[in-house]
């Protein structure tokens, strides 16, 4: 099922099909440096069917990023439930094969991404987390408009929390 395109990407549900090329981009240590490391296949067959799982049970996780013109599934990019300080916020994550880094793809993902999330799925807040070394997706978030919130302990690691908020309608029409 297709979520939503750019000029030059899909952004889509991810299949069982796509486990081969996703297992390749986690199994690239540099990818995945921020991440917590190298991902094994079985690995990247878990975290793939939590994304199956979680597109059942609340309707949207993380999306594969699809090549327009090709096809290629070059990474991934969406929302997902994640517990945070005892609180569950939609986190906006993101991911790309090595070799399309520094072609504004992740930027572009990232946009349709929060779009839809606003737009159609109608969150108010979006979070981001991200390692603190990881200077790549810190520029990404702050071309979402996303700030920079606070320091955080997650999965046994301090990482940085950047967050965007978007108005409800009922907050626009208090302001006339």
């Amino acid at each position: 099922m297709i979520v939503c395109q750019t000029e030059r990407l899909i952004l889509r549900h991810f299949t069982e099909e796509d486990l081969e090329p996703l297992a390749v981009i986690h199994a690239d240590p540099d990818v995945m440096r921020f991440f917590g490391g190298a991902r094994t296949v079985d690995q990247t067959r878990a975290r793939l069917f939590d994304f199956l799982s979680a597109y059942e049970r609340v309707g949207f996780s993380k999306w594969a990023v699809v090549l327009r013109a090709t096809g290629e599934l070059i990474g991934r990019c969406g929302p997902a439930i994640e517990p945070i300080e005892g609180v569950e916020e939609v986190e906006l994550g993101y991911d790309l094969a090595k070799r399309y880094w520094g072609q504004g793809l992740a930027t572009e993902a990232a946009t349709a991404s929060l779009a839809h999330c606003s737009s159609v799925l109608g969150l108010r807040r979006v979070i981001s987390i991200i390692d603190p070394r990881n200077i790549a997706s810190q520029h990404v978030a702050h071309r979402l408009g996303m700030r920079h919130e606070r320091e955080i302990l997650w999965r046994d690691r301090r990482f940085r929390l950047y967050s965007r908020s978007f108005p409800s309608i009922s907050d626009s029409l208090d302001r006339l």
